[in-house]
């Protein structure tokens, strides 16, 4: 875990949370997220472009996934867990910048947890769309003190 890191990121989502906060003003929070599902499914094929440097067009292992998914996570200061068995990745989310930096910029957590599930919704489609054999999942965490769920279950 880096506490510099998650912070200084978190500052720089507040600035995008309150960029969502003047488009629900002024058009509504349903168009917030739809804009929100378009970054997630933008950063979510950056992911899989990721992969694919890695693996080709190959389908990554969980521990090859795993390995990746580490840098990404550290990248943003996230303090996480992730486990790994033969056909899953399973990672848990204990500090998270995104909610750190939407909470800096007012939002509650039920509204956090909206934009979570939208672009985590973009990023799930992203990888779908490039690895089939993978089935990724989101869940926010529930409440500011919860952690959130994600993770890989691969197809045989």
């Amino acid at each position: 875990m880096n506490d510099d890191t998650r912070n200084s990121v978190a500052k720089g989502i507040s600035m995008l949370a309150l960029y969502a906060k003047n488009v629900i003003d002024e058009q509504g929070l349903e168009k917030a997220l739809a804009y929100y599902n378009k970054v997630g499914y933008a950063f979510g094929s950056g992911t899989a472009m990721s992969i694919k440097q890695e693996f080709g067009e190959r389908t990554p292992t969980p521990e090859g996934l795993k390995d990746i998914l580490v840098n990404n996570y550290n990248g943003f200061g996230m303090d996480f867990e992730i486990k790994t068995t033969s056909d899953s990745v399973d990672i848990t989310i204990n500090k998270c910048p995104f909610h750190q930096g939407f909470s800096m910029a007012g939002f509650d957590n039920e509204t956090i947890a909206k934009f979570c599930r939208s672009g985590g919704s973009g990023e799930i489609q992203a990888m779908k769309n490039a690895y089939p054999k993978i089935e990724p999942f989101s869940t926010p965490r529930s409440n500011v003190e919860g952690v959130c769920k994600e993770g890989f279950r691969f197809k045989t």
